[in-house]
C-alpha cells in the first residue's frame, strides 16, 4: 500500500500542474512518472482490486476473515483495495499519459520486474521469517497444485490487462479530445 501511495502521490503532483495548465508532460520528472503510472500504478491497482474482491466474493474467510475486519475495519479495507484504482482511473480520465502506439519494452520490463520482485520478496520473507507478509500467497498452500500455478499466471495476466485498460482508456479519452 505504501509503495502505491508514494507512486500515486508523486504522479499526482506533476499531473495536477499539467491538468491546470492543460499541457503535456515536459519536465524530466513528469516524463519519468508517466511510465511508472502506465506500467505500475494502474496495473497494480487494477490487479489488487480484481484479485482481492474476487476472492472476497468467493470465500471472504480466505482473504479477509471477520476477525480481521473487526481489527482493520471496512473503511481501511476499501482504502487499500478500492481507492487506489479509483484514483488511477480519475487520473487517467484527466491526464494524457502518452501510451506508446505499440507496447513499450520499458513498460513490459517494469511490469515483469515488479511481479518478479514482489514474488521474490514475499517468498524470501516466508523462508527467512516463517510467515507470509501478504494474505495472497498463503492461499497457494490451501489450494490444489493446478491453482498454485494458475494464480500467479492470472496475477501476471491481470497486470497486463490493467496496462491494456489504461492504453485503451487513454486512446479513447485523449485522442477524441485532440480530434475536437
Amino acid at each position: 500500500l505504501v509503495d502505491k501511495v508514494i507512486l500515486q502521490r508523486l504522479n499526482n503532483e506533476s499531473s495536477i500542474k499539467r491538468m491546470i495548465k492543460k499541457e503535456a508532460p515536459t519536465s524530466p520528472l513528469s516524463k519519468k512518472l508517466c511510465p511508472l503510472f502506465r506500467a505500475l500504478c494502474l496495473p497494480v491497482s487494477f490487479t489488487v482490486f480484481v484479485l482481492f474482491w474476487s476472492l472476497y466474493v468467493v470465500n471472504r474467510d480466505l482473504i479477509f476473515p471477520i476477525s480481521v475486519e473487526k481489527t482493520v475495519g471496512l473503511l481501511l479495507n476499501h482504502l487499500q483495495h478500492t481507492l487506489p484504482l479509483v484514483a488511477c482511473l480519475l487520473e487517467l480520465a484527466f491526464v494524457n499519459h502518452k501510451y506508446p502506439i505499440v507496447y513499450s519494452t520499458q513498460d513490459v520490463l517494469l511490469i515483469v520486474g515488479f511481479f518478479t520482485s514482489y514474488t521474490l520478496i514475499v517468498t524470501t520473507a516466508k523462508i527467512l521469517r516463517g510467515f507470509w507478509i501478504t494474505s495472497y500467497f498463503p492461499l497457494l498452500i490451501e489450494i490444489g497444485t493446478f491453482t498454485k500455478v494458475l494464480l500467479p499466471v492470472v496475477s501476471l495476466l491481470l497486470l497486463f490487462i490493467g496496462y491494456f485498460l489504461g492504453y485503451v482508456s487513454d486512446f479513447i479519452v485523449h485522442k477524441k479530445l485532440k480530434a475536437k
